[in-house]
C-alpha cells in the first residue's frame, strides 16, 4: 500500500511539473501579459543607448523619431513609472526597441524614442508603433515592413526600394527609387509621391496605394480582393485587376505598350 501511495504521488508531481512548464510556454507563444500599465506617474526620464546598428524596429506603441547623424545612438523618453520597462535591443546591428515581455502599455502617449542614424538598410514599425524620418536618406537599398497598425513616414531614396505593408499599416512620404518593389495587403494603405524607373506593384484584400504622384517609366500592378492602386506612367504599363481590384494609371509621356487582364470585377483604368 505505501508503495502504491509513493507512486501516485509521484505521477501527481510529474504531471504538475509537466502541466506548469506547458503552461509557461503556451504564456510565452501567445503574447502572454502580465502586467498592464495604463496610468504614467513621475516626471518625464531619458535613458541613452549607443552602438552602431543598421536595422531599425520599433514595436508595441512607441513613437520614433530617425535623425541623421554621425553619431549612432537611440534616445528613450517616458515617465518614470514606464521607463525601466522599455528595452532597447542591438543584437548584431539590429536595433529593437520595444516593451519587456509581459508588459502591456495602453493609453499612453507620452514613450518616444529619438534614433540618431549614418544610415540604415531597413525599418520596421509593428503593433501600432510609429516611425518619422525626419531627415532625407539616400542609400543603395532601403526595405521598408510595417504592420499591425504600424505606420512610418519620410523622404527616403535607394536605388532598391522594398516596401512591404500590412494589417490595417500604414506608409506615407516622397520616394525616389531605380527599382520599386510594393506589396501592400489586409486594409493596408501607401501615399507616396516621388519617381521610379520600374514601379511593381501589388495590392490586395481592401488595401490602398496612392502612388498617382510617383511618375514611373514602368509599371508592372496587380490589385486584387477590393483593393486599389493609383500610379502614373510614362513608357510601359502590364496591369491586372480581379476580385473587385481596381488599377488606375495616370498617362504621361508618349505611354504607348499597355497590356491590361480585368477579371471577377475588377477594372483598369488608364487616363
Amino acid at each position: 500500500m505505501k508503495k502504491r501511495t509513493f507512486f501516485i504521488f509521484s505521477a501527481l508531481v510529474v504531471l504538475v511539473s509537466c502541466n506548469e512548464r506547458h503552461e509557461k510556454k503556451n504564456k510565452e507563444n501567445n503574447g502572454w501579459v502580465e502586467k498592464v500599465i495604463n496610468k504614467e506617474t513621475g516626471p518625464i526620464q531619458q535613458r541613452e543607448f549607443n552602438g552602431d546598428f543598421d536595422e531599425i524596429q520599433v514595436s508595441q506603441a512607441i513613437d520614433a523619431e530617425i535623425i541623421k547623424s554621425d553619431t549612432e545612438k537611440v534616445i528613450i523618453s517616458a515617465p518614470q513609472s514606464i521607463i525601466d520597462e522599455i528595452l532597447v535591443e542591438n543584437s548584431g546591428g539590429k536595433l529593437h526597441i520595444h516593451y519587456k515581455s509581459g508588459i502591456r502599455v495602453m493609453n499612453i502617449n507620452k514613450v518616444t524614442a529619438k534614433i540618431y542614424t549614418k544610415d540604415f538598410t531597413k525599418l520596421t514599425a509593428e503593433s501600432a508603433a510609429s516611425i518619422n524620418v525626419k531627415d532625407k536618406f539616400t542609400q543603395e537599398k532601403t526595405s521598408v515592413e510595417i504592420s499591425s497598425a504600424g505606420s512610418i513616414s519620410g523622404n527616403l531614396e535607394a536605388n532598391d526600394f522594398n516596401i512591404n505593408a500590412d494589417s490595417s499599416s500604414n506608409f506615407s512620404g516622397k520616394i525616389w527609387a531605380v527599382n520599386l518593389d510594393i506589396e501592400s495587403s489586409s486594409g493596408s494603405s501607401i501615399d507616396i509621391s516621388g519617381k521610379t524607373k520600374n514601379a511593381d506593384i501589388s495590392s490586395s484584400s481592401g488595401s490602398s496605394i496612392s502612388a498617382k504622384g510617383v511618375i514611373a517609366d514602368n509599371v508592372e500592378a496587380d490589385a486584387s480582393s477590393g483593393a486599389s492602386i493609383q500610379i502614373s506612367a510614362v513608357s510601359s504599363v502590364k496591369a491586372e485587376a480581379s476580385s473587385g481590384g481596381s488599377v488606375d494609371v495616370a498617362r504621361k509621356g508618349d505611354l504607348k505598350n499597355v497590356t491590361k487582364n480585368e477579371s471577377s470585377g475588377g477594372s483598369v483604368n488608364i487616363e
